[in-house]
């Protein structure tokens, strides 16, 4: 029985080389077509691009200005992390109603072919790419087939977008001067109680004078009880403004806890401090003047704080100022950003030469094998003739 003859790795090389014309032909003539039906059949592409800059801190909590100018008072709003605006303007970018406006201005549901607005929005969609970049700064990005729709596009986005944000921020402001102001109406009602009171209390009692001791003790009661209500109220705001979950509420809505308990544990002398009396060894005359002037010295401190947060919510829902900065609009671009039409058609002229370099190996493969199997198969599949 004669030996099967082995075929090697340089087989197959020089199978291949005696075909290097027939493969250089094909691989020239599909890049040439290929290139060609892309050119004809693929519609061209231009990117236009808008840079913005979004502002530090929450722009949309209509007390950004103020809050700014806090640093060192309890309510520190300015910390929160840029982020929290980009991710509000991809929100607002791909919104139903946005996408709804675009394709509507630019008449895309012709350029896409496409009946349905389902169908228009997810091309749109895939065709606007907004990013932050390592620079910290917002890029806008849109693709349309020709170069002033792509730059017309790309600013009619930006200015929607900061039109919507404006609109928020007013919306917003408008919400915390009408929450700001219930509150700032409860305590201004309060505190002429909690003053009324007082005055008759002291008409009726006369105490003019308090031991030291009880009166520091007084006035340290009433100074804390007036920092824990501002905290109380800090909070408030907080989950108000930005959610019960927001890591700013949790903070200061524990700081608040903490403080509270520490007060309680003082006034029952549990802290183990002898500096201070507890309240049940203040007399009840004098017990109840502390808790007229604790009345007055919340309600002032809450009056205090409140004001110029109700003064600025007024007036952030009068301003319509731009929310970011645009660094860079678009312009019509000068390229086309698709089809790349030499890449493509080499990467398909590759491609197709592989399968090219496959066809001829099996075929060399079959042709040469004495094996009886493979004879079988030849018959079987009539892959090739017997020579």
């Amino acid at each position: 029985m004669a030996e099967e003859r082995k075929v090697d790795f340089l087989d197959y090389i020089i199978l291949i080389l005696k075909k290097k014309k027939f493969l250089l032909i094909y691989f020239f003539s599909i890049v040439i077509v290929s290139y060609a039906a892309i050119y004809f059949f693929v519609e061209e592409q231009f990117d236009s691009t808008a840079v913005i800059l979004a502002p530090e801190g929450d722009q949309l909590t209509g007390l950004s200005s103020f809050v700014k100018g806090l640093s060192g008072t309890p309510l520190s709003l300015s910390n929160i992390n840029k982020k929290s605006s980009t991710d509000i303007y991809n929100t607002i970018i791909y919104s139903r109603n946005n996408l709804n406006n675009i394709i509507n201005k630019f008449n895309l549901l012709a350029d896409y072919k496409e009946k349905s607005w389902d169908d228009a929005r997810k091309i749109l969609s895939k065709n606007i790419f907004a990013i932050e970049n390592d620079n910290s700064a917002y890029t806008i990005t849109v693709r349309a087939n020709s170069p002033k729709k792509s730059a017309d596009m790309t600013n009619f986005i930006v200015d929607e977008l900061n039109k919507t944000l404006i609109n928020l921020n007013v919306e917003k402001s408008r919400n915390n001067r009408i929450f700001l102001g219930d509150r700032l109406s409860q305590i201004k009602s309060d505190l002429k109680l909690s003053e009324d009171s007082l005055r008759k209390f002291e008409d009726k009692n006369k105490i003019l004078e308090l031991g030291s001791q009880t009166k520091a003790t007084i006035e340290t009661y009433a100074k804390m009880e007036s920092e824990l209500a501002e905290k109380q109220v800090e909070s408030s705001i907080m989950q108000k403004l930005y959610g019960t979950d927001a890591p700013n509420a949790r903070n200061i809505k524990v700081e608040a806890e903490v403080f509270q308990d520490k007060l309680n544990k003082m006034k029952t002398g549990k802290d183990g401090s002898s500096l201070l009396l507890t309240l049940q060894n203040i007399p009840l005359q004098t017990t109840a003047l502390y808790r007229l002037l604790r009345n007055v010295e919340i309600n002032s401190k809450l009056l205090e704080f409140l004001v110029p947060l109700h003064e600025q919510a007024k007036f952030d829902e009068q301003k319509e100022m731009p929310i970011f900065q645009v660094i860079d609009y678009a312009n019509p671009p000068e390229k086309r950003a698709y089809p790349h039409r030499t890449i493509a058609s080499l990467v398909i002229g590759l491609g197709f030469s592989f399968l090219a370099i496959l066809f001829i190996l099996i075929k060399g493969i079959f042709g040469s094998s004495t094996n009886p199997k493979m004879n079988d198969l030849k018959k079987e599949f009539k892959l090739f003739k017997s020579k």
